[in-house]
């Protein structure tokens, strides 16, 4: 819309700037995010939460007016969602086909399935650090996949092969040392 128009969206949090709900509530004991992104679920999505009246609210009954009424609905919505656990609004929401997912805390990354099945947290040891988990190539190729090939530098540890690469002597190089230039 920004480059369509040029006029800023303004800040929403983690809600959608153009359509409501869309956007992470609270639940009994984590966060689910919501996105109610076509017309047609907000009916499905109203019943799913157990509110089918919400539906005929004027102030809600469109997508342009959710969101001109988007504080009066995200005050409406987040005490509800507080009355049940994640998993129970997961299975109510897609049970409705309602588009929803949990917020995932940094600790829930290496149990994700999706993160699981696609290989992206590697078991590694570094020479000095010892063993490590660490975040894989975001893209791999079936035929070329990526690894881990060598473990992170220590400060300076290639300083004499990269200034070499670029010309400099074993003198320029300590020139720089003794200058606080280079590690």
């Amino acid at each position: 819309m920004f480059l369509a128009t040029g006029r800023e969206p303004g800040r929403t949090g983690s809600a959608h700037p153009y359509l409501a709900p869309f956007q992470a509530f609270p639940t009994r004991d984590a966060w689910i995010y919501v996105a109610v992104w076509i017309e047609r679920l907000w009916k499905p999505f109203c019943a799913a939460i157990g509110q089918p009246g919400l539906a005929d609210d004027p102030r809600f009954v469109s997508t342009a007016e959710r969101v001109r009424h988007r504080a009066t609905l995200t005050a409406r919505l987040e005490p509800i969602f507080r009355t049940r656990t994640l998993a129970e609004w997961m299975a109510a929401l897609e049970a409705h086909d309602v588009l929803c997912a949990p917020v995932n805390r940094y600790a829930d990354l290496a149990d994700d399935p999706q993160i699981r099945a696609s290989g992206m947290i590697l078991e590694d040891r570094h020479p000095r650090a010892g063993a490590f988990r660490t975040l894989g190539p975001a893209v791999t190729f079936a035929a070329t996949p990526g690894t881990l090939r060598t473990p992170a530098p220590a400060l300076g540890e290639h300083t004499d092969a990269v200034l070499g690469e670029l010309g400099l002597g074993p003198d320029e190089i300590g020139a720089l040392r003794a200058a606080g230039i280079a590690a």
